[in-house]
C-alpha cells in the first residue's frame, strides 16, 4: 500500500498487508472494516484507537525481525507458552510490553 504522509492511515495499511484486516481489527480490539477505513483515509482513528495503532505497529517491527509475516499471524492467533496465552489477547489487554519477552523467547527458539 503506498504511503499517504499520514502515519494513521499508513500504520492501518501496513499492518492490514502484514496481519490482515479480520486480525488487525482483532488485536486493536475494533470492528473488522475499521482498519482498512483508516488504511483507505476514509476514517480516522479516535486518539485511543491511534495510540493502540501506534503501539501495534512498533511492535510489528520487533515481531518481523523474528518472523515472517504469516508466522507473525499464526503466533498471534495461537497459544504461546511464556505468556500462556494467545499474543492477540495479551496485547489486547496488557499492550506490547508484555509481549516482548516472549518475542525474545521466540528469536531464541523457545516457543513457536
Amino acid at each position: 500500500m503506498p504511503r499517504t504522509g499520514d502515519p494513521y492511515t499508513d500504520a492501518a495499511g501496513r499492518l492490514t498487508e502484514i496481519l490482515g484486516g479480520r486480525l488487525t481489527a482483532a488485536l486493536l480490539g475494533v470492528s473488522a472494516s475499521r482498519p482498512g477505513a483508516w488504511a483507505r483515509g476514509v476514517a480516522q482513528p479516535s486518539p485511543e484507537n491511534r495510540a493502540r495503532l501506534e503501539a501495534l505497529d512498533e511492535l510489528m517491527v520487533k515481531v518481523l525481525d523474528v518472523l515472517t509475516p504469516r508466522q507473525a499471524r499464526l503466533w498471534f492467533t495461537g497459544h504461546d507458552p511464556v505468556l500462556g496465552a494467545r499474543p492477540l489477547d495479551v496485547f489486547r489487554v496488557d499492550g506490547p510490553e508484555r509481549i516482548l519477552p516472549a518475542i525474545k523467547a521466540v528469536e531464541q527458539g523457545a516457543s513457536a
